[in-house]
């Protein structure tokens, strides 16, 4: 017999109740406080641009003491002397000139990439935004005159070659001068020192060039100590 009422209900399988409890953890992650480092690539560009503008010198003049085209036989005025040449007598002569002016135009190409940088680098040491984009600017307006440089010989036209090169070093000597007087790492005593032994010699080359005298000697020092003092310069 069937009882009335309600009808009578699927059972319902017996289902625990499940409470869950699920507990997030936040980790603080600290803001990173300095800049990331740069590329390898980037950080060798130093050396990198260093070693093309002295290799371009060094090769180019030994190719043109060996060919012959550096001593009494040329008509250049500062070439004729063994020992005591320019740096640009390596441009004097075919081979040599390939060399001089190939070398010089890669290595104005690297030094725009190190002021680049270090103009970032500068920035990131809070040197004043003044001071950075002037340190930018020169640089990047010496390794603009020195393409030219590189491609005029004093063979083709002495005085012009003079120009871009007087000119390309006094804009490159401004750009180290503000980075000698920021302080900035590396080694800022170092850059100082650097700096003012360059304005001395860079002295005692104009001096030499002004009296037709011969000073190679001091622009050999001075751009030696333009190569140490771009290596100083800051990159991170």
């Amino acid at each position: 017999l069937k009882l009335p009422g309600r009808a009578p209900h699927a059972a319902a399988p017996c289902m625990p109740r499940v409470h869950a409890h699920v507990r997030v953890r936040v980790l603080a992650v600290p803001e990173q406080t300095m800049a990331p480092s740069p590329p390898g690539r980037l950080r060798d560009s130093r050396r990198v641009a260093a070693g093309l503008a002295l290799g371009a010198a060094v090769v180019s003049n030994v190719v043109a003491y060996g060919c012959g085209d550096i001593g009494v036989r040329t008509s250049v005025r500062g070439c004729r002397r063994w020992g005591n040449t320019d740096i640009s007598c390596g441009a004097v002569g075919k081979l040599g000139y390939w060399f001089f002016s190939v070398g010089f135009t890669l290595a104005a190409l690297s030094f725009a990439l190190v002021f680049l940088q270090a103009a970032a680098a500068l920035e990131a040491h809070d040197v004043r935004g003044g001071q950075v984009r002037a340190f930018r600017s020169f640089g990047f307006l010496g390794c603009a005159l020195m393409i030219p440089m590189a491609w005029i010989s004093m063979e083709m036209a002495r005085a012009m070659h003079l120009l871009f090169a007087v000119a390309a070093m006094a804009c490159w000597a401004v750009a180290l001068g503000i980075r000698a007087a920021s302080g900035a790492p590396p080694r800022p005593g170092l850059a100082r020192l650097l700096f003012a032994a360059m304005l001395a010699l860079a002295g005692l080359w104009l001096g030499g060039l002004w009296r037709r005298r011969q000073a190679a000697w001091a622009e050999w020092c001075f751009f030696l100590g333009f190569l140490l003092s771009t290596l100083l310069l800051p990159v991170e």
